[in-house]
C-alpha cells in the first residue's frame, strides 16, 4: 500500500519534507465535504479515482498552481498520482452491529518498515499547532481539516 502525501511548492519544484498546508485542507473541503463528491468518489472505478483525488487536493494561494498529490515508490522517489499509476481502493467503515456475536474487523495498516522513531511527523504537528495556536475558530476548524486529510492521505503515519 502506498501512503500519499501533498507536498510543499518551492521554487525549484517541490520541498517532500514539509506538508502542503492548503492541499490537505482541500482535499477535505472538495471532496469529503462535498456529499456529491464524496459519493461520486465513492463509486468511481478503482482506476479513476487517482484523478479524481488529484483534482480534489485543488490549487495553492493563487488559485491557479496546482496542489499535488505524491505516491512514494520503494526506492523513495515520489511521482504525482495519476490513473495510469495508481489505484485507489476504498470502502466506507463499517461499525458493528449491536448484539452480534461475531467479532468485528478493523484493518490497521502498518509501515513496510518499522521507524526508529516518528520525529518525520513534526511538520505535520507544527502545522496543527500553529493553527491552534492562532485561537480563532476558523483557524481551528483549518486545523481540524488538515488533520483529517492527512489521516486520510497517510493512513496516520
Amino acid at each position: 500500500m502506498a501512503k500519499l502525501k501533498i507536498p510543499t511548492r518551492v521554487a525549484n519544484g517541490f520541498d517532500h519534507s514539509t506538508p502542503n498546508e492548503r492541499g490537505y485542507v482541500n482535499v477535505v473541503e472538495n471532496l469529503i465535504l462535498k456529499p456529491q463528491k464524496y459519493l461520486e468518489f465513492l463509486a468511481a472505478d478503482e482506476d479513476e479515482r487517482a484523478d479524481l483525488l488529484q483534482k480534489a487536493a485543488g490549487f495553492e494561494q493563487d488559485g491557479v498552481t496546482p496542489c499535488v498529490i505524491f505516491q512514494e515508490l520503494r526506492d523513495d522517489t515520489k511521482v504525482p498520482i495519476d490513473e495510469d499509476n495508481c489505484i485507489i481502493k476504498s470502502e466506507k467503515d463499517k461499525k458493528k452491529r449491536p448484539n452480534s456475536n461475531k467479532p468485528a474487523k478493523f484493518t490497521m495498516p502498518l509501515p513496510d518498515k518499522p521507524p526508529a522513531d516518528v520525529d518525520y511527523l513534526h511538520k505535520y504537528a507544527e502545522i496543527i499547532h500553529t493553527l491552534y495556536g492562532q485561537g480563532t475558530a476558523a483557524s481551528k476548524k483549518r486545523a481540524h481539516k488538515f488533520m483529517f486529510g492527512m489521516m486520510l492521505l497517510t493512513r496516520c503515519r
